[in-house]
């Protein structure tokens, strides 16, 4: 009887920690995942504010100053996809994540990359691994374009092609690819990122400018 009771306990302190909701400043809720010793969002950022309740700018062009914006200035994109935020916007002190959380380094986004798929060559500037893609992308066709069978989201990580927009102003991909801005500079003008494609079962370790666009995922502090 004991041994029982001790396992639905775990049992309830694992689900538990899978059902766990986040808000950011904007009052949007968000649904998380425990991968590895990590706690991750399963949703793209969708703030139009810092965490202290700062309004955001709503970048229309590129620039250097902090901020937002919806693919092809659209809100209605946002809400599925979440919005897209430029490396001035997540390097600001006050944060733009849920209280607790914090935009990820490229540290931090390869020790998923490596719990998951250990084939992923965290050194390399381009895409890597035999099956990290399949195991982190959301399934069926609600957000990714093009699909295939190898698409098992078994991670509960929920990925979504949410695009980006490039730093002469122009949106790409919206559905077809993935980008996350890490918050680790290459150089002064450069910084980390991470991108899933659709015709892709592996993960972009990439560079972009500092002024483009990405989704942000959020990773809970570990503290």
């Amino acid at each position: 009887m004991k041994l029982l009771l001790l396992l639905l306990f775990y049992i309830l302190i694992f689900f538990s920690a899978r059902a766990q909701t986040v808000s950011d400043a904007d009052g949007n809720t968000y649904n998380t995942v425990v991968i590895g010793k990590q706690i991750w969002m399963k949703e793209n950022l969708r703030t139009t504010k810092f965490a202290d309740g700062t309004p955001m700018e709503n970048i229309l062009e590129p620039t250097n100053q902090g901020g937002y914006c919806d693919y092809n200035n659209n809100p209605d994109n946002s809400n599925l996809y979440g919005r897209l935020y430029n490396w001035f916007s997540i390097t600001k002190k006050i944060g733009i994540c849920p209280a607790g959380f914090h935009v990820p380094s490229d540290s931090e986004w390869n020790i998923l990359a490596k719990f998951l798929d250990n084939s992923v060559d965290t050194t390399l500037i381009d895409f890597s691994g035999k099956l990290i893609g399949g195991i982190m992308k959301e399934k069926g066709n609600l957000s990714w374009k093009k699909t295939n069978k190898k698409v098992t989201n078994s991670s509960g990580f929920s990925a979504l092609p949410g695009g980006w927009r490039t730093n002469d102003g122009e949106y790409k991909s919206i559905g077809i690819s993935g980008s996350w801005i890490t918050s680790t500079e290459e150089d002064i003008s450069y910084v980390f990122i991470r991108a899933l494609d659709a015709d892709k079962i592996q993960i972009g370790r990439l560079t972009d400018s500092s002024i483009s666009m990405h989704s942000v995922r959020c990773v809970k502090e570990n503290k």
